[in-house]
């Protein structure tokens, strides 16, 4: 019996032992934050009357009957709510946990600016720019789209100089699946047949942001995205994309921890990293600024082989550099590590 208990024990540890090493190769998602924003579309704060329209830059929806509207962050204090707190709403924090990926979270722009590519017509275009670069199997994009569902072009632009291009459809605000967030509510902008201004529409279900994914295929899952090229390709819809996070390969290796330099020279140092579980080699990155727009010649995307230090050479002394590496597999590639900042020692001129 007792042989018998100890067996199942062993099993049993064996199972978790495998949960958890599944769990620690999952995909990972890592909310970008990007510019190239267009539109100011979440009414937020008090104070004034018609704050929705004192706070936003256009609307959602067309201006019509039961139109004119848009979103509102829970802070939101209008005509109709001076001092209380609105039923629906954005958070207040700008943080989406999405309800349909799980992991997976966004990050909404300042409420107080710009936080929206609002793209309406067929052929209208928009760049969004990664703030810091990195590398992705996939993309999320939090959008939503009124007055009717709309699909775009998408293309990626990569680091080297490259990009590919994909497709991919935006679901009406209301009633659609594969939402991130459901029931945000919405405000009128301005009086409109029966809507007066700051005046709420909405429910618990509806309206809704989605996730919409898209993949980067293969070699390009491989190379540091820069910016994302959308383009409006049908006539129907008004469609808002206000987030995007990238996703890591499934089984790709957790991301490497960066330490830091040493071998510190006037136009030279060595790289460290401690190495992730189960990778078979690493990608380094150089650059002359933290966010990696500027890359160090030779320090690209840098495959280094399966090792855990690389050395740095023909750098510009007294200037300040900045490194990263991630993991990769046979089934892709970790996100970035964190960044390792590097003073070159200036050479003394006796």
């Amino acid at each position: 019996m007792t042989k018998i208990k100890l067996g199942k024990l062993k099993l049993l540890l064996t199972v978790i032992w495998l949960l958890v090493l599944q769990a620690s190769n999952a995909q990972t998602y890592v909310p970008v934050v990007v510019t190239g924003f267009n539109q100011d579309l979440i009414a937020n704060g008090a104070g004034g009357s018609n704050r929705a329209a004192a706070t936003t830059t256009t609307t959602f929806d067309q201006s019509n009957s039961g139109g004119d509207n848009v979103m509102y962050s829970k802070d939101f204090r209008g005509n109709n709510n001076p001092s209380t707190a609105p039923q629906f709403g954005l958070p207040t924090n700008g943080i989406i946990n999405s309800v349909n990926l799980s992991g997976a979270t966004y990050q909404l722009a300042n409420y107080n600016g710009s936080n929206t590519l609002l793209l309406t017509g067929s052929g209208n275009s928009g760049t969004l720019t990664l703030g810091t670069p990195g590398v992705f199997s996939r993309i999320a994009i939090l959008g939503s789209s009124a007055d009717g569902s709309s699909s775009f072009n998408v293309r990626f632009n990569f680091s080297d100089g490259t990009n590919t291009t994909t497709s991919f459809g935006v679901p009406d605000w209301y009633n659609g699946g594969g939402f991130a967030i459901q029931g945000i509510g919405r405000v009128a902008r301005s009086s409109m047949s029966f809507n007066g201004s700051d005046g709420f529409s909405g429910d618990g279900s509806n309206p809704r942001l989605y996730d919409n994914q898209v993949v980067i295929a293969a070699p390009f899952n491989s190379k540091i995205l820069t910016s994302i090229t959308f383009t409006k390709s049908s006539s129907s819809g008004r469609t808002a994309i206000l987030a995007i996070t990238g996703v890591t390969a499934v089984n790709a290796p957790a991301a490497p921890v960066a330490t830091a330099a040493t071998n510190i020279n006037s136009n030279s140092f060595t790289a460290n990293w401690l190495g992730s579980a189960g990778a078979t080699g690493y990608y380094l990155d150089v650059a002359t600024n933290s966010t990696f727009t500027s890359y160090t010649s030779g320090y690209n995307n840098l495959f280094v082989g399966n090792v855990t230090s690389a050395n740095v050479s023909g750098l510009a002394s007294g200037t300040t550099y900045y490194y990263r590496v991630r993991a990769a597999n046979a089934s892709g590639i970790s996100a970035s590590s964190n960044t390792i900042t590097v003073l070159p020692t200036p050479v003394c001129i006796p």
